[in-house]
């Protein structure tokens, strides 16, 4: 549906920059964009991924999906350095993961290389500007 991160950021105030700044640093430890996006397919969420990187609106995070994820070593370990507990990190991957998936490409194409698109994301989430 094109969500814009800027409108997103300032609607839901420091918990959605917070949350989405943990996206960004997630995709970074993920090998980038693609590298997450794999590691959500692998964890059975191919449909919701394709939903998210399409322009049209986004499925839901199955929650076997999340579960998924959280065993992925990548991702838990990620969760685990910041301090954030599985229930919170769980609630990251549900509202934000699909939000900033599409908002990373809003043409529908998952850029080769990441684009520098996660760094733009962690820079709009510490400016807190659209």
């Amino acid at each position: 549906m094109g969500t814009d991160l800027g409108s997103l950021l300032q609607t839901g105030g420091d918990t959605a920059q917070q949350a989405v700044g943990n996206v960004g640093d997630l995709i970074n430890s993920s090998g980038g964009l693609q590298g997450l996006i794999d590691k959500v397919t692998e964890a059975g969420g191919g449909d919701a991924v394709k939903s998210w990187v399409s322009t049209g609106a986004n499925a839901p995070v199955p929650q076997g999906v999340i579960d998924g994820l959280m065993k992925n070593p990548t991702v838990a370990g990620f969760f685990d350095k910041m301090g954030v507990s599985s229930e919170q990190a769980s609630g990251v991957i549900n509202e934000y993961l699909p939000k900033v998936i599409d908002a990373l490409t809003p043409d529908g194409n998952v850029p080769d290389g990441d684009g520098g698109l996660s760094n733009m994301l962690i820079d709009l989430t510490k400016g807190g500007q659209g």
